[in-house]
């Protein structure tokens, strides 16, 4: 398959997500940015097609609080339903986030609807690799 990316922009933030033959990265970060990041095949997690399925269920089941383990074991992805605002924050942080005064790596907020469209991307993105 090669290296290919999807970003998703929302506002000043954008997702993207590099396919290659044997893993998903995703990196959350500025969009002034998302150039470098895609120029630089720079990730800050490494997902594969379980995790993906992981993604998809929480937000099409609203899921309060869902947590995925980095491939690499380093990093934590964490998603977060909030009902009162509808919308879902999406959090990358380090495992050793204790440690540091900066928690986050990057986070971006997805309103229901954006994040519906995001789902949409990886379900067709599950639907169509094999990993």
């Amino acid at each position: 398959m090669g290296l290919k990316n999807i970003k998703f922009n929302v506002e000043n933030k954008s997702i993207i997500i590099f396919l290659n033959d044997d893993f998903f990265g995703f990196t959350i970060c500025e969009s002034k940015k998302a150039k470098k990041v895609i120029k630089k095949q720079f990730e800050h997690f490494f997902l594969n097609k379980e995790d993906i399925q992981k993604i998809i269920s929480a937000i099409y089941n609203n899921e309060k609080l869902t947590y995925i383990n980095c491939s690499c074991m380093s990093e934590i992805l964490r998603i977060i339903f909030d009902e009162e605002n509808n919308c879902f924050y999406f959090d990358i942080f380090d495992n050793y986030y204790l440690k540091y005064k900066k928690i986050f790596l990057d986070s971006i907020t997805l309103t229901l609807e954006q994040a519906r469209e995001f789902m949409e991307i990886l379900q067709i993105i599950y639907e169509n690799k094999t990993l």
